[in-house]
């Protein structure tokens, strides 16, 4: 029998490609599941004594996406279901997430009420206010509340479920955990609530059922297929198979080296029958504190099953051991395990046909309706490669993004176009234009150009994203939509790549302009212009490879690079910074940045590009995405000391001050030249020392215009960079 897709794993990612393949392309569909049932972890069965039960603990399925929903109710009628979630605290069973309810359960009448007039009088009925903000509340009532809830209800419990002793837990997780101003003790709120009928095994029946697909229960992956990677391709039972292979396991086992494994945690269930006809008031109670299990959940409550006795599970969260029989549940998200995820998407793009896709294979943690999503979406990404599978691919492409950018857009396109190297295509993905900026790309009729267009704004890096799925050439150059490119630009940039095959990505020298003198402009021109100038003097490997770790020296529309490196790292899903996290990931891990030294981009600058509309709020985002990527870094600067030192006082300074603590990092003070008054932030007073004061101190740097004077100030002094200090900003 000859296939034309292989899907790994009967799941919910597995399912749907599966399903859709058979059913939208009328392909003959394999899939290999190693347990011998299919559903993954959504299977349910009726135990021995009749009662509906769910084998790998309890799968809700709600969502706010109506085209997952239309989708699985193709295969499914529903019965409605709000799941509701009560905790043992004190004794007593108090609703999850906290609401009026609870806070009448768990404080005396009179102090209740006062922290539900407080509540309603800062945040209105109907709020649901994270934890996290309430802890930043002058009301001290306010700020009880949330200690309560953090201790009684969170810390412990997540304490169990990832493994680690409480003090470890920073309050900042609870950013995400609300508190209801309301009576609502719904668990969810999306608009669709439900559980199959019939049941998740059912439903799963129903989208395997296509006559094209072939389903081999108890049947590993290797029993039939594996990759050989000496020829770099997939074989079939012994035979080359040039097929999508979709794979939903553990991304690392399909590699050859055995025992680096990336890490997880896992449950162990404890299922029991009880003879009788109801053990507790709602599917889930939740034990937080004295007992080794998280949570009971009783079946019977999702369908209303009648039965004379109940099926009840236990789980105990615990380390993933499979010699032991357990599964990888929830994937631990360490530095070091996204690296060697990383490593291993990388080593496998020798197998350009292999999708890796699912909690599993993705390394992520889905929902349910987000894996049915996710696989949608790959599903769609795949028909877009199809169709262009049989045109010639052109050597480069050309990456652009647009949003309101109709006045400038025209001079940018006529620039690519002028190109004296002429196998490109643009690709442009419009990111929910509101003005004529779509009407102006669709004047031109010229057949290099492929449109895409969205409604909804979701910013920069989504969009970006996004466009590298309809990349089908072996090179990218990026192009921002107000900018201008030389006309030798393309093939300058591409000349220095493929004259050395270790490159993996050239940048070029640039220069700002404006079309208008009025006064701001001016001045963030000129800013423009000496922020350019150092970049451009950043020009060799070794200058870019040493100074990327420390400021963003390579301007995201002056790049050029191999489609396969920057699809190996990819773009994150950030309105800002997502060029810095670009270019940080790709120097982090080895690949070779050149320069071309010309200048063969013009930046604009105008009042309506996204830097240009920079405030406090998206200055605050922009640094708090480069804490993040910079995170190891700067704890491994920290080592055991007791914080960190941030030179300089400014507004830079201030906010990375805010992110620092918002990240449970001290910040023990500023420093400056000399000592000066104290810095006042959030009601507390910072010293500013100087700087001869602090040379024992962890010192971070955080000063744009003079970062680099500054290191080789405190160089100059004794001290090494990385171990003493470093540049954030």
């Amino acid at each position: 029998m000859s296939y034309q897709a292989i899907v790994i794993g009967a799941g919910l990612s597995g399912a749907v490609m599966a399903e859709r393949m058979a059913s939208q392309l009328g392909w003959k569909v394999l899939v290999l599941e190693q347990r011998d049932h299919i559903g993954g972890n959504c299977f349910d069965e009726y135990d021995k004594h009749g009662v509906l039960i769910h084998r790998y603990g309890p799968h809700l399925f709600h969502t706010d996406s109506k085209e997952v929903w239309d989708y699985l109710s193709q295969f499914t009628e529903w019965l409605p279901y709000e799941h509701r979630v009560l905790s043992r605290i004190d004794g007593q069973l108090v609703p999850i997430p906290f609401n009026l309810t609870s806070i009448e359960r768990c404080f005396p009448v009179d102090k209740a009420g006062a922290m539900i007039e407080a509540l309603r009088t800062r945040f209105g009925d109907g709020a649901r206010v994270p934890i996290l903000e309430l802890r930043k509340e002058q009301d001290p009532l306010l700020g009880e509340l949330a200690d309560f809830i953090y201790r009684k209800a969170f810390v412990n419990y997540t304490s169990k479920q990832w493994g680690v002793p409480p003090e470890q837990i920073s309050p900042e997780v609870t950013a995400r955990v609300p508190v209801v101003v309301s009576r609502d003790d719904r668990y969810f709120t999306d608009p669709w609530q439900a559980v199959p009928a019939a049941g998740y095994t059912a439903m799963f029946e129903r989208m395997l059922a296509h006559p094209l697909i072939e389903v081999r229960l108890s049947t590993p992956m290797a029993q039939h297929v594996r990759l050989d990677w000496q020829q770099k391709r997939v074989l079939l039972d012994g035979v080359s198979f040039d097929g999508p292979l979709i794979y939903t396991g553990m991304l690392d086992h399909l590699l050859p080296a055995e025992g680096n494994y990336l890490p997880y945690r896992s449950l162990r269930f404890e299922h029991r029958h009880l003879a009788q006809e109801q053990f507790q008031p709602v599917t889930t109670v939740n034990y937080p504190n004295e007992e080794a299990f998280t949570r009971i959940t009783e079946f019977k409550h999702f369908s209303g099953q009648v039965h004379p006795g109940t099926s009840i599970v236990y789980e105990y969260p615990c380390d993933y051991q499979p010699e032991q029989g357990l599964e990888p549940y929830y994937p631990l998200f360490t530095d070091a395990a996204k690296q060697h995820y990383q490593a291993c998407r990388d080593e496998l793009t020798l197998f350009p046909q292999l999708i890796a896709l699912g909690r599993l294979a993705e390394y992520r943690y889905f929902d349910m309706d987000d894996a049915v999503n996710n696989a949608l979406q790959q599903f769609d990404r795949f028909l877009k490669r199809q169709a262009v599978g049989s045109v010639s691919r052109p050597t480069l492409t050309a990456l652009m993004t647009t949003y309101n950018t109709a006045p400038y857009v025209r001079a940018t396109i006529d620039s690519v176009l002028a190109q004296s190297f002429t196998d490109f295509e643009l690709v442009i993905v419009d990111d929910g234009s509101s003005d004529e900026t779509v009407d102006v790309i669709r004047s031109y009729q010229d057949s290099r150009i492929r449109l895409y267009c969205r409604e909804e704004n979701k910013g920069v890096g989504y969009s970006l994203q996004e466009a590298l799925q309809y990349v089908h050439s072996p090179y990218v150059i990026k192009v921002d939509s107000d900018d201008l490119s030389h006309s030798e630009r393309f093939a300058r940039q591409l000349e220095a790549l493929q004259a050395d095959t270790g490159l993996a990505l050239v940048k070029c020298y640039i220069e700002a302009f404006a079309e208008s003198d009025d006064a701001d402009t001016t001045e963030r021109l000129a800013t423009r212009q000496r922020d350019y100038a150092a970049a451009n003097l950043i020009d060799t490997e070794s200058l870019i490879s040493q100074n990327l770790p420390r400021w963003l020296c390579v301007e995201h529309t002056s790049y050029c690079a191999r489609t396969d490196a920057i699809l190996a790292v990819g773009y994150p899903d950030q309105r800002l910074c997502e060029d810095y996290s670009l270019f940080y990931r790709l120097n982090e891990q080895g690949y070779r940045i050149g320069c071309v030294k010309d200048t063969l981009v013009k930046v604009r600058v105008n009042r309506q590009s996204v830097t240009a509309q920079v405030n406090h709020e998206r200055l605050l985002s922009w640094f708090t995405y480069v804490f993040n990527f910079k995170q190891a870094r700067i704890m491994q600067l920290i080592g055991d000391a007791e914080g960190v030192a941030i030179y300089g006082s400014g507004g830079l300074a201030r906010l990375m001050y805010q992110i620092f603590r918002q990240n449970n990092i001290a910040v023990l003070n500023f420093i400056e030249q000399s000592e000066k008054p104290p810095v006042h932030i959030n009601g507390i007073d910072i010293s500013v020392k100087a700087l001869n004061n602090c040379l024992q101190q962890k010192i971070v740097v955080a000063a744009q215009p003079v970062r680099l004077e500054m290191i080789e100030q405190l160089t100059n002094l004794g001290l090494t960079e990385w171990r003493d200090f470093m540049v954030v900003a």
